[in-house]
């Protein structure tokens, strides 16, 4: 912490001895909504998608996300070679927190349409282009040293942009989300019995 913020917290507590005051990092700022009951969370971070949604992904909300995906990167170098499937340890490999390992799961069944609108796009280079933006981005995060938690968050906020989110784009950004972690060098793949001896 800065050594401003010390100061003032310690100004704090001074001025008012009845209080409390501290600070709090991204993990305990997410255990205290998280205690809230389930109508509070919402008020404060909007509606949440349920079973329901995840079984009805509207494609026209994916093809939204993927086409502003593609439309910022202006020029990708693209190097098909590079996309290789995932390893089912993925997850825990690289130590992502567990409500990140459970949208990324809750978005793989849905990664299959993501795949088959890629396929059948007009344009062919769509997946690679998106997965190059996506590598891009990671390395950027990773370069910084951020946790996996902060990282995914950082990947997930390049998808959905800014604002609340209404279910539908959230199905379909969770949807994305997984087929990219699963379908190219988002993260680290972990080593495989040959390659570790």
């Amino acid at each position: 912490m800065p050594i401003e913020a010390i100061e003032k917290l310690d100004a704090l507590r001074k001025a008012n001895e009845g209080r409390k005051f501290g600070f709090i990092g991204l993990e305990g700022f997410e255990d205290r909504i998280f205690a809230l009951d389930q109508a509070r969370i919402e008020d404060l971070l909007g509606a949440v998608a349920n079973s329901r949604d995840f079984q009805d992904l509207q494609i026209a909300e994916l093809r939204d996300l993927i086409g502003s995906v593609a439309a910022s990167a202006d020029t990708v170098d693209v190097d098909v070679s590079a996309i290789r499937p995932v390893p089912p340890e993925k997850l825990a490999f690289n130590n992502l927190p567990n409500h990140w390992r459970m949208l990324i799961a809750a978005g793989w069944q849905n990664t299959h349409l993501v795949s088959a609108y890629i396929t059948q796009h007009q344009d062919p280079l769509i997946g690679e282009t998106v997965a190059e933006v996506f590598r891009t981005r990671y390395r950027y995060l990773k370069d910084q040293h951020l946790q996996p938690g902060t990282i995914m968050l950082g990947l997930y906020d390049s998808i959905v942009g800014v604002g609340a989110l209404v279910p539908a784009r959230q199905v379909a950004a969770q949807a994305l989300l997984a087929f990219l972690f699963e379908s190219c060098d988002i993260f680290e793949s972990p080593p495989t019995a040959a390659t570790a001896q």
